[in-house]
């Protein structure tokens, strides 16, 4: 694959890597399939084109290319205006303020609003006033396998984003 890709100008977007990484622990980021590292560490080295890896954990075979060619950058939470903007985007109705606190209430965490705005458009034809019978049934699971739901502030999450090329 690796031939096919590296000389040309490709875009290659590996979405939610982390079933594919360690968990927390003495190998915690790394990944499992041997094919797969050696495919990233390619591209890391010889790769005219763009990578882009999106993951909850760092992936811990491309530490020796972190300043060089494949840099991490980790996605900071939604401000309440864009966490709002993302909720009207995605079809949510209802007062600004509200939307900002609904925004708030998960810490603008981006995959949280977009389970949530996704959600209530689908269910309740976008009435953010419905949130409150909706966010503490829906739930994601974070890296080390902890099931929270979507008003848990405290959940370990850590979105990574990782550029190879």
């Amino acid at each position: 694959m690796v031939k096919l890709i590296s000389p040309r100008r490709t875009l290659l977007v590996l979405d939610g890597l982390e079933p594919l990484q360690n968990p927390p622990g003495p190998q915690e980021g790394r990944l499992r399939e041997p094919s797969l590292q050696a495919l990233l560490r390619e591209l890391a080295a010889f790769n005219k084109g763009l990578c882009v890896i999106t993951t909850r954990l760092p992936i811990a075979d491309l530490a020796d290319h972190e300043h060089t060619s494949a840099p991490g950058r980790e996605l900071e939470q939604l401000s309440s205006d864009a966490g709002a903007k993302l909720l009207r985007a995605l079809g949510v109705n209802g007062d600004e303020a509200e939307l900002r606190t609904a925004s708030d209430e998960i810490s603008g965490h981006c995959l949280a609003l977009t389970l949530l705005g996704s959600y209530l458009t689908d269910a309740y034809h976008g009435d953010i006033r419905c949130r409150t019978e909706v966010s503490g049934h829906l739930g994601v699971t974070t890296p080390n396998g902890q099931n929270c739901t979507l008003s848990d502030r405290q959940s370990p999450w850590q979105l990574c984003f990782r550029v190879v090329g």
